[in-house]
């Protein structure tokens, strides 16, 4: 589950921000890992399978561009990036490193089943998510398997649009191999893990900022909803819950912003089903912030 919201304002920038992905706890987290991994919440990560806690999977975008102007940026996450139009109204091709890496720190090995691979896509076009699903960067259905311990990596670097923004994903699934070299039940011992980064570079200047959270309220005292999911896995307690969502923007600059309307959108995903659940106002005065907030029941 997570929730995110999208800002649009006049001067075209874009902000997204998704939390950290609210992971389903299965009590096989406390299975013991190798080499003292300890499985993490991450703002990238989404680990499901009760039979391999054990994963670490990413996806991250790197500027590496060796323009002058971006000296300041070279090297850092892609979010740092700002690109301005130039003299003929076009945005720039910025060179930029997708680095992509997964390990298995469970203690067997796990064959890379059809759906395993390293990919990115561009947020424009028609099906462009999809084409690049079927036709990853590297596909890793025929490499054999991801033996225990082992991780494996790839790096690219190339030249982008920046008027279009991407995402840069890694995706793990695969049988888990038995000690004697067989493969176990699909439908019992079988692994998935998932990362992904927004790669949302921004455009313009504009001072806008969004946020959002999940909290629930436990005997009068407020927790975030992961800590609450994460308390009721260690009892052994999982049960729906009553949980509040509150999104908020804000216009840091010294001037009233108009809003797009229709790009400016507030979100909620849970499972692979995206909502759009209510929309910022059309204007948000200087130095001023505001909200929307929905109660939903949450099934932990």
């Amino acid at each position: 589950i997570c929730e995110s919201i999208i800002m649009k304002c006049n001067t075209k920038r874009i902000v997204r921000l998704a939390l950290a992905p609210i992971l389903m706890a299965t009590g096989a987290r406390s299975q013991q890992c190798l080499n003292g991994f300890v499985p993490k919440a991450s703002n990238r990560v989404t680990i499901v399978g009760k039979q391999c806690p054990c994963l670490d999977v990413d996806a991250k975008c790197f500027i590496t561009d060796n323009d002058p102007l971006y000296d300041d940026v070279r090297g850092k996450r892609c979010s740092a990036l700002t690109v301005e139009l130039d003299d003929n109204g076009v945005y720039p091709n910025v060179e930029l490193e997708y680095r992509w890496e997964m390990c298995n720190q469970n203690n067997f090995d796990i064959k890379f089943d059809e759906k395993a691979k390293f990919y990115d896509w561009a947020r424009k076009g028609t099906n462009t998510k999809a084409k690049n699903i079927a036709n990853p960067r590297f596909a890793l259905e025929n490499a054999g398997r991801l033996k225990s311990g082992e991780c494996r990596s790839e790096v690219i670097r190339g030249m982008f649009d920046t008027s279009t923004r991407y995402n840069v994903a890694t995706q793990l699934e695969g049988a888990v191999y038995a000690a004697d070299g067989s493969l176990k039940d699909e439908s019992t011992d079988y692994c998935y893990a998932y990362a992904y980064e927004n790669v949302n570079i921004k455009r313009g200047l504009c001072k806008v900022s969004t946020g959002a959270v999940c909290n629930v309220t436990v005997e009068g005292v407020e927790k975030s909803c992961q800590s609450y999911i994460e308390m009721l896995d260690q009892g052994g307690n999982c049960k729906p819950f009553d949980a509040s969502f509150v999104w908020e923007a804000c216009n840091e600059e010294s001037y009233d912003m108009k809003i797009v309307k229709n790009a400016s959108n507030i979100k909620l995903t849970v499972g692979d089903e995206l909502a759009t659940i209510g929309q910022i106002a059309e204007s948000i005065p200087a130095n001023s912030c505001t909200s929307f907030e929905s109660k939903r029941v949450i099934n932990s």
